[in-house]
């Protein structure tokens, strides 16, 4: 109830937990919270209601939130799709299960990068290259069945954490004005325009 409650406040929502995919009556997957008992399941049919348009990003490293059955004429009915019919502009998501461990070093970079101005896919790019590249990770993980099941869905953007063009636009027509009142306080009243 708490995330219903409180999803739309967030422009970023990382939801680093476990779901269940259900190919028979789609609707009915889930992401588990936890502790793990029913009443702590998000259904895909509660994730359609939500109103996520003010969300920029929803992070799923949950296994398998971007499968799901292929539906003619709809497409993928997976979790992931669920957010961007509630609003979510973009959405990272996994396409198959993967090591905790190995999404948990990928997801951290990835925040990493987008607090630094990183678009989105560069940003999950960048991560993936540190992961491949980083001692702490044993080469037998490099392989991309352990780092390749993240993928970006939505538009290539960077993140926007304010709006600055507000500003902008505010400090040149007050800098405008200010030119045109100190041009005119010089000029003679007879040539003033």
């Amino acid at each position: 109830d708490s995330f219903l409650l409180n999803a739309n406040k967030f422009r970023t929502i990382h939801l680093a937990t476990h779901a269940s995919m259900n190919n028979t009556e789609p609707l009915r997957s889930f992401i588990l919270f936890h502790p793990s008992d029913p009443d702590h399941k998000l259904f895909a049919q509660e994730i359609y209601n939500l109103d996520l348009d003010s969300t920029e990003l929803v992070i799923l490293s949950a296994c398998e939130t971007g499968g799901g059955q292929l539906v003619k004429g709809e497409g993928l009915m997976s979790l992931s799709r669920a957010f961007a019919y509630a609003g979510c502009q973009n959405i990272i998501t996994s396409l198959w299960k993967a090591s905790d461990k190995n999404t948990a070093f990928i997801t951290g970079r990835l925040h990493y990068y987008i607090d630094k101005g990183f678009s989105k896919d560069m940003a999950l790019q960048q991560a993936k290259l540190d992961f491949l590249n980083s001692n702490e990770i044993e080469p037998r993980y490099k392989s991309p069945v352990y780092w390749a099941n993240l993928i970006l869905i939505g538009n290539y953007e960077p993140y926007h954490k304010n709006n600055n063009w507000w500003w902008i636009a505010l400090v040149l027509i007050t800098g405008a004005l200010t030119y045109k009142m100190m041009k005119n306080k010089s000029l003679p009243k007879n040539e003033k325009t």
